[in-house]
């Protein structure tokens, strides 16, 4: 996945500043915590958060929603789109995309699902 992401940016389809496997370090009422988004993209005037999973999972939904997007949005005070990109669909998602360029040029809220088969 962090290839494609990468021949993107080399082919200057998309322009900005990738992140693979990041830790950002938190404090919360719980106390100092680690996170790892999967990757990251920072554009011009968004920010494009991407959890990448072998088999489209539910778990993914608040890991995006509730953890990743609220620590970028802090760090960052951008809008954030959010992708879950797997490789085995279980269902038809309600917002599926045909690929990051297509979420980026119609952002939306909530997270979204690119069934990624491989290039």
């Amino acid at each position: 996945m962090t290839r494609h992401f990468r021949r993107l940016l080399h082919e200057e389809e998309i322009v900005g500043a990738l992140f693979v496997g990041q830790w950002i370090l938190f404090s919360d009422s719980k106390g100092t915590n680690w996170a790892q988004p999967d990757l990251y993209l920072v554009m011009e005037k968004s920010i494009l958060l991407v959890e990448c999973k072998l088999t489209q999972s539910d778990e993914a939904v608040p890991q995006l929603l509730s953890l990743y997007l609220p620590l970028l949005r802090h760090i960052y005070n951008m809008p954030i789109v959010c992708l879950q990109v797997c490789h085995n669909l279980r269902y038809v998602p309600k917002k599926f995309v045909s690929g990051p360029l297509e979420l980026i040029a119609n952002p939306g809220p909530g997270v979204h699902t690119w069934h990624y088969v491989g290039h």
